[in-house]
């Protein structure tokens, strides 16, 4: 349950040709002896970590084929871990460990756990790729609807009351569950423990650990674990229903239910229907399949009960107790990986459009063609007729290692993680004009858009701006434009190479943000945060830029 049990350190995972092999392979196999997995997860911030997985994979597979063992060997997402890992919570979390271990324990949550993942990293969730448009929406109005994704989600799967708190970092969903919040859900926690577990769900209002009304709203997707008292207390069939799960069970058995069992469903009582509803979930779920639901729910009906639906479902909870309702999972194919190993997205970052301008540095050059890589780590092939509008006999004779260069995407290689670029000035140019031109390709825009509408906005926000002009912050710099990115931009394309402006930014009085030409037609967006402020509308003493200051 997201513990870490134990961890080795080692420089290589392969085996080796000569019959030396790498110093984790030894740690790895034994560790798989010890601990039989169901999932070796792989994550890593470069594409190297493709090599590691090769290696990684190739072990568990002689593993597996030596002890007939079944392990699945996976890419991992660590973008939750990548906000985790060196926060606050981590380390008070997980004091003695080093910030590469704090991250490994954040994967496997991510895989045990999703949403207990995502749910600890609170508001900071924003700063991951959530849908490509997040970015046009303000987090006011943004962590509402994912909140609400939560909500949805913790619906769906339920929470294990007792394995919350008894595990910190599995009870930030709590506050998630319908009916709750966080105060509810911490009323909840601090009179739960280990010692002191729930046996079941009436021991929420029992207890006093919640009202009458609130434990109607919530007691579904609380799950009692294990079920002492009632098997239905680890289902999602509100204790409402549970006369008529225990009515489908005694008629799915067939048996008359006597006095004595209608005198003993109070749960906690091991002798009275909840038995028979036991029973039918481990040894006879089909002959449920046998009830006339529908005729059931007309005999309700007349006592105006409309309860078809939840017929239907208490009849699937009891067949499939354990049933996951979300999509199974499935490895990241390549696409996914390339963009969780470079940071770089297909279709944003990157296109095979002609439309994409990237900036590398050469690494190797040879008669007919040249590798450069990309700041992300990938790499990309320009061959010789690609490197100029002109024909050249060798790539040596414009490009040498270590030179930097804007290129064209041109195609993406996802099977060798690699990019075919282009660097003619034609391509370039018509690259530059496709990103400064405002008006998407008509292939491009829904059909019912309204053009003129968007132009009429347009305007409207454009005389806004110039009146809030006046009121937007200015700092006494001679490279200081009020300016937004998009101005910034368009000031910068006429200057030359290396120029940048000094802009308000739109984290707040305490950002600034610069703007710098790169090339032509590529600009790079640098966050400033200001320290030591003596008031909103001065100039700070200390600036961070990334980690550094």
């Amino acid at each position: 349950h997201g513990r870490a049990r134990e961890d080795f350190s080692a420089d290589s995972m392969r085996r080796g040709a000569d019959g030396v092999d790498g110093d984790g392979v030894a740690p790895l196999v034994a560790l798989l002896q010890r601990r039989p997995a169901d999932v070796v997860a792989v994550a890593g911030m470069a594409l190297q970590t493709r090599r590691l997985y090769e290696d990684v994979r190739l072990l568990v597979d002689d593993h597996c084929a030596r002890n007939s063992a079944d392990v699945m060997v996976t890419y991992a997402q660590d973008d939750a871990a990548r906000l985790w890992w060196d926060c606050d919570a981590a380390r008070a979390e997980l004091p003695a460990m080093r910030r590469e271990e704090r991250y490994c324990v954040a994967v496997a949550r991510m895989l045990q756990d999703a949403p207990a993942a995502y749910a600890a990293l609170g508001p900071d969730v924003l700063k991951l790729r959530l849908h490509p448009a997040q970015r046009l929406a303000d987090a006011a109005t943004l962590l509402p609807a994912v909140q609400r994704a939560f909500t949805n989600v913790v619906a769906k799967t339920g929470v294990d009351v007792n394995l919350a708190a008894a595990h910190p970092h599995l009870a930030h969903v709590l506050p998630f569950v319908a009916g709750l919040g966080p105060r509810k859900a911490h009323a909840i926690l601090s009179r739960v423990s280990p010692s002191d577990p729930l046996e079941s769900r009436n021991d929420l209002v029992t207890r006093k650990l919640c009202t009458r009304v609130v434990f109607v709203n919530c007691a579904s997707f609380l799950r009692i674990r294990p079920a002492t008292a009632d098997v239905l207390d680890a289902t999602r069939i509100h204790p409402q229903d549970y006369i008529l799960a225990y009515k489908m069970a005694l008629d799915a058995l067939d048996i008359e239910e006597d006095d004595e069992d209608s005198g003993r469903r109070r749960p906690g009582s091991k002798h009275g229907p909840a038995r028979y509803v036991a029973e039918v979930m481990r040894n006879a779920p089909e002959k449920l399949d046998d009830l006339d639901l529908v005729g059931y729910a007309e005999e309700l009906k007349r006592k105006h009960l409309l309860k078809l639906e939840t017929l239907k479902f208490i009849k699937h909870e009891l067949q499939h107790p354990d049933e996951d309702p979300r999509e199974a999972f499935e490895q990241p194919d390549d696409r996914r990986v390339l963009e969780m190993l470079t940071g770089e997205i297909i279709g944003e970052t990157l296109r095979e459009d002609g439309s994409s301008l990237v900036s590398a540095t050469i690494m190797r050059v040879q008669p007919r063609f040249a590798i450069a890589r990309l700041d992300s780590g990938l790499e990309g092939f320009i061959s010789v007729a690609n490197v100029t509008d002109y024909r050249i006999e060798a790539v040596s004779d414009e490009l040498s290692p270590g030179q930097s260069i804007v290129a064209v995407v041109k195609r993406i290689d996802l099977e060798k993680m690699s990019l075919d670029l282009s660097m003619r000035q034609a391509d370039i140019d018509e690259a530059v004009r496709r990103s400064q031109s405002t008006v998407p390709d008509a292939s491009q825009v829904d059909k019912y858009f309204d053009l003129d509408s968007e132009s009429v906005l347009r305007e409207r926000a454009k005389a806004l701006k110039q009146k809030s002009t006046a009121r937007m912050r200015t700092i006494p710099h001679p490279l200081f434009k009020p300016l937004n990115s998009r101005e910034a931009e368009q000031y910068l394309a006429s200057r030359p190479r290396g120029d940048c402006v000094i802009r308000p930014s739109s984290r707040g009085v305490d950002h600034i943000a610069i703007t710098w030409k790169v090339a032509e037609g590529l600009f790079q967006h640098i966050d400033v945060q200001e320290r030591d402020k003596p008031s909103d509308t001065a100039l700070g003493s200390t600036f961070l830029v990334g980690d550094a200051a």
